[in-house]
C-alpha cells in the first residue's frame, strides 16, 4: 500500500460512449417570465416539457425561482452589513 499523493488523488475519465442529447421541438422551447431567455434555458425548458412530467417541470421552476429569490435576498443582506 502506497500513500503517495498521485495514487490517492481522484481520477477523472472521459466516458467511453458519449450519448447525444436530443434537441427539443421548437414548440416546447418557450420560457416563462422571469427566466433568462437564452438558448441554453430555451433548450433546457424544452427538454423538460417534452420528456418529463408536469410535476418535475413545476418543481424545476420552483427551485430556480426560489434560488434566484434567495440570491437576491442574500446579496441585499450582505450589502447592508
Amino acid at each position: 500500500m502506497s500513500t503517495s499523493d498521485s495514487e490517492d488523488a481522484p481520477t477523472f475519465r472521459r466516458p467511453k460512449v458519449i450519448l447525444p442529447v436530443p434537441t427539443p421541438s421548437p414548440k416546447f422551447q418557450h420560457v416563462q417570465a422571469g427566466v433568462p431567455d437564452t438558448q441554453l434555458t430555451r433548450e433546457a425548458t424544452g427538454l423538460l416539457r417534452e420528456f418529463s412530467t408536469p410535476l418535475l417541470f413545476s418543481h424545476s421552476h420552483r427551485v430556480f425561482f426560489w434560488a434566484n429569490r434567495f440570491k437576491t435576498h442574500r446579496s441585499k443582506t450582505l450589502k447592508s452589513v
